[in-house]
């Protein structure tokens, strides 16, 4: 029997699974492409809960209608193939989207900023290349914008003070069209 120190014991519990984390981070990143602007993780838990929930009842009932009153829903549960479905369509918990969003950002996937108030706001990276943002104070909807005038005053301001290496963000923000 292996004792305490040895690190082939067992794990007490049940930790995520690469497999999970990967099915719950997809889904926090399609849940944030959809959702379209900048957002918490508090509002994207929000909104992904309340879509979810709409969706279930549509599911649940479509499933319902499909198997007839006189099936088990409870065996149905165990069968193989339904058990990944079970894992890509559990609802995520605010822990798992808070580290999701994190992770997303991390790797380039989302972009992030602070609001005013310190809150961390993240957004689906349309593109991977460097870029600046045009941002909406009211709804967070965000415009990419590219400017190859701010790029070479960039380069020039920091080689003029003996800088390398210099790295910038840009954020505009404004009222988009219908916030006006």
């Amino acid at each position: 029997m292996p004792s305490a120190t040895d690190p082939a014991r067992e794990p007490i519990g049940r930790p995520q699974t690469p497999r999970r984390a990967t099915a719950h981070r997809d889904t926090v990143a399609r849940a944030l492409a959809a959702h379209g602007g900048f957002v918490s993780a508090q509002e994207l838990f929000v909104w992904m809960r309340d879509r979810d929930g709409e969706r279930d009842r549509d599911r649940d009932g479509d499933r319902d209608r499909e198997r007839g009153a006189d099936r088990d829903p409870d065996t149905d549960n165990e069968r193989g193939a339904d058990r990944g479905d079970r894992i890509r369509n559990r609802p995520v918990s605010l822990s798992t989207t808070y580290r999701s969003l994190a992770a997303l950002a991390a790797d380039g996937s989302a972009d992030s900023r602070y609001t005013v108030d310190g809150e961390r706001q993240y957004r689906r990276r349309r593109r991977p290349d460097h870029h600046h943002l045009l941002i909406c104070r009211l709804c967070g909807i965000a415009v990419e914008v590219h400017s190859e005038a701010v790029e070479r005053w960039t380069a020039t301001a920091g080689a003029r003070h003996g800088f390398t290496e210099i790295r910038h963000a840009i954020e505009l923000t404004g009222r988009c069209r219908r916030c006006r």
